[in-house]
């Protein structure tokens, strides 16, 4: 066997991600075909540590989702709810979105009556007018 080697070629044996090939290329097939075996174990070992992962993983999720339902059961019960009440709290809901925009439109109106359009006069003082006519 010869082996023609350049001026840093040494340098090649320095590499540690290359130790493992350099070994391997001294041993035979029978050596090869266990490397292929035990990496086709590890595989399979692999695949089914990570199931045994999830099966665990699995269990301990089902129970903090029982707890989490357990604790929303027992917060809906302690709050009482009463018949009709859901609607009469949504109806409240309704009311106060809209009680700003109902604020600033009685606001307008407010002003339209009182202070008129552009602070001209108003339409109280108009009919003010119109009545004394």
């Amino acid at each position: 066997m010869v082996d023609i080697l350049g001026q840093h070629e040494h340098q090649f044996l320095l590499d540690s991600s290359k130790h493992l090939s350099i070994l391997d290329n001294f041993q035979d097939k029978n050596f090869f075909s266990l490397k292929d075996t035990i990496r086709d174990l590890l595989g399979k070992y692999n695949i089914l540590n990570k199931r045994l992962k999830e099966f665990y993983s699995d269990d301990k999720e089902k129970m903090s989702k029982i707890d989490l339902l357990k604790y929303q059961i027992n917060e809906i019960e302690s709050a009482k709810i009463k018949n009709g009440e859901e609607e009469n709290l949504l109806e409240k809901r309704n009311i106060l979105i809209n009680s700003e925009r109902l604020f600033n439109y009685m606001n307008e109106c407010y002003n339209l009556l009182y202070k008129g359009i552009n602070d001209n006069t108003s339409i109280i003082d108009n009919l003010s007018t119109v009545l004394k006519i």
